[in-house]
């Protein structure tokens, strides 16, 4: 998504900027100032690791959902497997968007049955 935002007291010119909203949005872009006027930033979605694993979960195919649990760039069984193992821990601590697959607005069980479909 791009979100506008103003960036007070940076002067004219091309600034490489590096942003953390919150705990599950960071964005890093190159921008270019114009007398201190609202700029577009292309906000990327980072997950945290589910627990006991190091890398987030990454989204493969750029379609907005997180379907690699895992983080080793790539859709597989082992994802499925971890999100159901993972469920609430997943509808408790990640951002809902982001593995949400059946668009209800919520982590729940036809997640992982459209995870599996996706094999």
């Amino acid at each position: 998504t791009t979100t506008p935002c103003t960036l007070p007291g940076v002067p004219a010119g091309s600034h490489r900027v590096n942003l953390t909203l919150d705990r599950y949005r960071e964005a890093s872009a190159t921008v270019l100032v114009t007398g201190g006027s609202e700029i577009p930033v292309d906000l990327h979605l980072v997950p945290p690791p589910l627990p006991g694993y190091r890398d987030s979960p990454t989204d493969p195919d750029e379609d907005g959902l997180f379907e690699d649990l895992y983080g080793n760039g790539r859709i597989d069984f082992a994802d499925v497997t971890l999100f159901f193992d993972q469920l609430d821990w997943i509808a408790d601590h990640e951002p809902v968007t982001a593995f949400d697959l059946n668009s209800n607005r919520r982590i729940d069980f036809n997640d992982i049955v459209l995870l599996f479909g996706e094999l």
